[in-house]
């Protein structure tokens, strides 16, 4: 456990990996198993490791799919929308999707990035780094969709 807050550049005490630790080990042995700390869902512990794997791998494709098909049904009532509230502040919808809609929606992140820039450590400078990757992403399937 120590190795592995050190690798995230962690400086952790002794005390408080030694709380973890005891959080964590149901059995008592002094260590953290690969069953404990792994949390299973309640339908799966009585399943072969394979069965486990082919559930987890099915329920990962519907959530996928399930995602897709909301997006699928929501996205063009939305561009439909962020479309017409450009039309009716004057503003063409291209700024609106380029400029407006970013700062929107990622408002949160961009707090929480400058938050994090601040505190000038490697690990919280790639958490910024990470979180507006993420939110240029996310920034750019949005524009792509409304200028389709």
């Amino acid at each position: 456990m120590r190795y592995l807050f050190r690798d995230m550049h962690e400086n952790i005490s002794n005390t408080q990996i030694n709380t973890l630790v005891h959080q964590f080990d149901f059995n008592r042995n002094g260590r953290i198993s690969f069953e404990e700390f792994e949390e299973i869902p309640k339908d799966l512990p009585d399943k072969s490791p394979e069965r486990q794997q082919a559930a987890i791998k099915r329920r990962a494709c519907t959530m996928l799919l399930l995602g897709t098909a909301l997006i699928l049904l929501f996205s063009n009532p939305i561009m439909a929308m962020i479309n017409k509230v450009a039309v009716r502040v004057d503003i063409p919808p291209f700024y609106v999707s380029f400029v407006v809609l970013p700062v929107i929606s990622n408002a949160m992140e961009i707090i929480l990035t400058q938050f994090y820039a601040r505190k000038k450590t490697r690990k919280s400078i790639t958490i910024s780094l990470s979180a507006l990757q993420g939110s240029a992403v996310m920034n750019n399937t949005k524009v792509c969709h409304c200028l389709l």
